[in-house]
Formats: structure tokens, C-alpha cells, sequence
């Protein structure tokens, strides 16, 4: 039996373009086996995603779903930062003002 798939044969396997897999794997969602010189995913790996679970989602949209979760996050921060900064200036104006 064979270990390991191709992007190609995982397309297949799963109904989605080979450019979807791309991008999760881009994306951090989807992660080949590392050190080799071409794409490839091991077999087993991919028998775990595909498991049936109880959950809400399933463990790419999960992941898919953390990653978007840490750009807001750091999004956030990056507002408040700009806010704060904002109502630091702003109050030194109201000495100024009759």
C-alpha cells in the first residue's frame, strides 16, 4: 500500500484542485512532508483530516479557522495600539480648550 500522495492524487482523492491544495498548504492549513525535494503527503496524515468526528468543524476548516483567529488577534492589537495613541494626543489638548 502506498505511504505517501501526491498533490495531484490527493486532488483526486478529496474533489478539489490542485491550486486549493496549494493554498492551504501556503496558507498553513495543509502540511506536506517536510525535506523532500517535491510535494508529497503522508497517507496516514491524511487518513487523520479525513476522519469522521463529532466536531463542528472538520480539521482543516478548524485550522483554517485558528489562522484567521491569530490575524485578528494581531489586527487588534495593532488598532488599540492606534487608538490609545489617538486619546494620548487628544488628551493633551484639553487644557486648550475653553
Amino acid at each position: 500500500m502506498k505511504s505517501v500522495l501526491t498533490q495531484k492524487e490527493l486532488s483526486e482523492r478529496w474533489g478539489v484542485t490542485v491550486k486549493a491544495l496549494t493554498d492551504w498548504r501556503r496558507q498553513g492549513i495543509l502540511q506536506p512532508i517536510k525535506n523532500l525535494p517535491v510535494i508529497r503527503y503522508g497517507l496516514e496524515y491524511i487518513q487523520e483530516i479525513e476522519v469522521t468526528t463529532l466536531e463542528k468543524f472538520s480539521p482543516l476548516d478548524r485550522k483554517r479557522m485558528e489562522i484567521e483567529i491569530e490575524k485578528l488577534k494581531k489586527e487588534n492589537e495593532r488598532l488599540m495600539s492606534i487608538v490609545s495613541n489617538v486619546l494620548s494626543e487628544a488628551s493633551k489638548l484639553i487644557p486648550y480648550i475653553k
